[in-house]
Formats: C-alpha cells, structure tokens, sequence
C-alpha cells in the first residue's frame, strides 16, 4: 500500500511540476502581469530594503537599489501590444551591479516575495528570471500535489476531477511567473482539498500550511479563506472548530501564527481603509458558528432556499455600499455601474486572459470550459441539490467581493480587477459539485474520461494561444515551426509537445489512480445524512 501511495505522489509529481515547467521556460521573460514590479520588489526585500525612494510619476512606484538583471528586460515593447511578438524584448543586461529599478508591488505582504527574491543573489544574469520563477513555483507544486493526492485518498474520484477542472489555464499561467498570486491560487485549491475531505492522521498539516498560503501572499487573503471555511462548512456541514480540532497542536500554531502576520501590511505600509479593515473579515467564521450552534439549540428547522438568497442579497448589498462608503473619494454610484458591467469580463478572466491581458485564450477553449462546469452542475443536480445551492453560492460571493475590492481601492479606471485574484475561491467551484459521484461507477469513469479529455483540451489550447502570442501575435502565422523564438530555452513548438505530454500524463494517472480511494469518506457520509 505504501509503495502504490509513493509511486502515485511521484506520478503527481511529475505531471504537475511538467505542466508548471513548461509555462516558466516558455513564458518570456517579465510577460507574467505586474512580473518586472514583483521581481524588483522582491530582490529588495532580501536585501533588507523596505522603504525605496518614491518616484514622480504618474502612478505610485519606489526605486531600490537591486542587481540590473531584475526586471529587466523591458516587456514594454510587447505586452499589452498583441499583434507585436516578445522576441522584440531582446535578452537582459549581462550585469549583477546594484542599480536603481521601479517597483509599484512594495506595499505587497512579504510572504509571496521572500523565495524569488532569493534568485537575486544568483552571480548569473541569464539564469536569474527562471530561477525566480521556480522558487516561486516550489511551495505551489507542493500544495497542488499535497491536494490532488487529499482528494485521491479520501473521498470519490470525481472530486479529484473537480480540481483538474478547477485548476484553469490562468491558474498554471500565474504559477510559472513571479507572482503573489501563485501561492494564494495553489493555497486556495489546498484548502478546499483540506476542508472538503478528512485527513489519515490526527494532525491536518495540509489544512494549516493551505490556510496560511491562502491568507498571507496577498492583502484579500483573508477575504478568500474566510469564504472558502464558510462555503465549505456549509458543503460538508462542518462547523470551523471542527476544523480547528482537526488540526492538531502543530496546525493549530501554525493556524495562530498567520492570523496576527494579517496585519504586517498595515503595519509596514500605514493605515488604510481598506487594507487595514480586510483581516477583520476573519470576524465572520466565529460568529458564523456561534449563530448556527443557538440556531440549532433553540430546535430550528433550516431557513428555506428562498430566505437564505435573499438574505445572501441583502448582504451583497451591505457589502457594495460599505465598499462605496469607505472608498477614497466616497460614493460614486457611475462607478459602482462600470464596475458590474464588468463582471463578464471577470469570468472571461478565471479560465484564461494569459499575458497582460493581451493573450485570450480561444472562444472555442472558453466556451468548452464553461460546458463542463455546467454539466457537472447538472450531474450535481440530480445527485445531490444542495451541493448546486452551496456552489452557486460560491459563484456569487466571488462576482460580489470583486466589486467590493475594487470599489474599496478608490481606483477610478475600473481596471483595477482581474480575475485571477478571485481564483482562491472559484478553483473550488467545481471541487463542490464533484463532492458526490453517482452511483453507477461505470457511467462515472466514462464522465471523468471526458471531461480530463475535455480539459486536456482546454489546457494545451490556452498553452497553444500563449506561444502563439508570443511567437508571432495574436493573429500571425499558425504554424509553429514559423514562430520566432524570444530566447526561451527551447523552440515554441517543442514547449508545445511537452506541454501535451505533462497534461496528458498527470490527468492519465489522477484518473487511473483514483480508483484506489475509498468510495465515500466521512463527508460524503455527512452530504448523505444531509440531503
């Protein structure tokens, strides 16, 4: 049993760190969103530079005193220029002197900025932006497998399948680049894994180092770990204590740790409205609980589907008008509009807007995604009805704090949001409807055969689109022994193949693995209880 356990983890493995491998060799240098800002910041904050000088310009940004090879070279000639392929960057400075380099990231938490800033200290400027990017990948690697294997174990196949689905293109784009937003995604897939299955041991390590990647590399962290406990609670009829017991002693410190580390920002950066208020949301998981254990003291029947959306209106509404009433600048109800109209566009952005912002992936790829989700749904639908309730709930939590987050900003472009920063949370969308499989375990292998078909698709068409993109614009040539190489270690089209093969072999082996887990696990046993 152990050495079939070993040799699953290694398959996991494998096929996680292949995809994660070919999006950071692949991906030019600095084409990863706000990358040259994170690696500046970064390379600073080991140095021990906190407070740069502050730069005339129009948007707010520090200069600090890093190697010349951070940052650079300029993506400026190619990103957000879709048509303009990245081999026009050229190749970074062949220098490790200290110079003076801009950054708008420094009031980022620092726990998102400490691995890849080590790469800074490499005496090799060529190495220095992949060997950044695979710091920055090594603790996402390790939560997506510690996950994928948590859903293996414990719970049916399907849920496993929910992940993969979960786990969109813009997710594996993030983790191959310098980013904050790497660890937050790979922490927020943990802890759905941790909170919607139940662990071997008495110590959940998996749900304490998932909590804490999810809450710390980003200001909204606590945002997106108080939803994902909330929604999962009520998916699993949980309440939080319950998974604080689970925890363990040495989970349970590490869990105590984060939560005062929450406020570091505010303490380093200055009071801000927003930024200082956001822990608080932390608030809600006790109370929560305390609400629900008077509820069901007092013998109270569940409220009805129809007083929960409506209470779950009344409180997106609060929460859009505190957003407004606390920005800088005050109410501004023309924004408030231009921020909702967005929201399509925000659901575009969780299954893939590559680049910065330049690189969408193909309509067919979008649509096809979206397909699944909903087929899960209605699979969900017949087999277990709330599960669909708790999902959607999710959905919308997730469209209402974009708008919340970027009203609170103050920001007047109404830009300020991409989807990618809700990916903690919606990664575990689909994980809710795989919580219960049907019964007939053959028509569940012939699902779960199409849909990892349908998301190996998914996957290497959104990984097609970014060569492209990068090889010849967005609308150049097809064929990929044309593109032009932007002095990435090996040709596009051989990245192509090995992307295929990577995704191929780890959605191969979670489906032929998979089968080893036990059929239902203690949650399931709650859903049934529950339904």
């Amino acid at each position: 049993m152990r050495s079939s356990n070993s040799a699953a983890v290694r398959a996991t493995l494998i096929g996680v760190a292949g995809i994660i491998a070919c999006w950071l060799l692949a991906t030019p240098r600095n084409a990863g969103p706000d990358e040259p800002s994170h690696s500046v910041a970064s390379a600073a904050l080991v140095r021990g530079q906190t407070d740069g000088v502050a730069v005339g310009v129009d948007y707010q940004a520090d200069e600090f005193q890093v190697p010349a090879m951070v940052g650079e070279p300029n993506p400026g000639c190619f990103a957000f220029y879709p048509d303009i392929a990245a081999a026009c960057e050229g190749t970074p400075p062949d220098d490790t002197s200290l110079t003076g380099r801009q950054t708008t990231s420094n009031g980022y938490p620092i726990w998102g900025h400490l691995l890849p800033g080590l790469a800074s200290f490499v005496p090799s400027a060529s190495l220095y932006a992949y060997l950044a990017r695979l710091l920055n990948a090594l603790l996402p690697v390790a939560l997506l497998v510690g996950a994928l294997m948590r859903c293996r174990r414990h719970t049916s196949a399907w849920l496993s399948t929910g992940l993969l689905v979960g786990l969109t293109p813009i997710a594996w784009f993030i983790m191959g680049i310098v980013s904050p937003s790497a660890l937050a995604i790979a922490g927020g897939a943990a802890l759905w894994a941790a909170t919607l299955t139940d662990p071997r041991r008495n110590t959940d390590m998996l749900l304490a180092a998932a909590w804490a990647a999810t809450l710390l590399p980003r200001r909204d962290g606590p945002v997106w770990a108080t939803l994902i406990i909330a929604f999962a609670c009520l998916a699993t009829d949980r309440l939080p204590s319950d998974l604080w017991r689970r925890a363990g002693r040495a989970g349970q410190i590490v869990i105590a740790v984060s939560l005062p580390l929450t406020l570091l920002p505010t303490l380093m950066n200055g009071y801000d409205k927003l930024n200082t208020m956001l822990p608080m949301v932390l608030v809600v998981l006790p109370v929560g609980e305390f609400i629900v254990r008077r509820w069901r003291a007092a013998g109270l029947r569940p409220p009805r589907p129809i007083v929960v959306a409506l209470g779950g209106l009344g409180v997106a509404a609060v929460a859009v008008a505190a957003a407004n009433v606390l920005r800088p600048g005050g109410v501004d109800l023309d924004m408030t509009g231009r921020v909702v109209n967005l929201t399509g566009r925000h659901l575009r952005q969780l299954v893939g807007v590559l680049g910065w912002l330049d690189t969408p992936i193909p309509e067919s790829a979008l649509l096809l995604w979206w397909v699944v989700l909903g087929a899960m749904a209605m699979v969900a639908l017949l087999t277990a009805p709330r599960l669909v309730a708790v999902a959607a709930g999710t959905l919308g939590a997730g469209i209402v704090m974009a708008w919340v987050l970027e009203l609170g900003t103050g920001d007047t472009s109404g830009t300020y949001w991409q989807g990618r920063y809700t990916m903690p949370l919606i990664v575990g969308l689909p994980m809710i409807l795989a919580m219960r499989a049907p019964q007939d375990e053959a028509a569940v292998r012939r699902a779960r055969r199409t849909v990892h078909g349908a998301v190996w698709a998914v996957w290497n068409a959104a990984f097609y689109a970014a060569m492209r993109r990068w090889g010849s614009g967005v609308d150049g040539t097809v064929y990929p022994w044309k593109w032009t190489n932007w002095n990435a270690p090996l040709h596009p089209s051989i990245f192509l193949v090995l992307h295929a093969l990577a995704s191929g072999w780890l959605l191969l082996r979670i489906g032929a693995t998979a089968h080893d887990a036990p059929a239902e696990s203690t949650s399931g046993q709650l859903l049934q209880a529950t339904d």
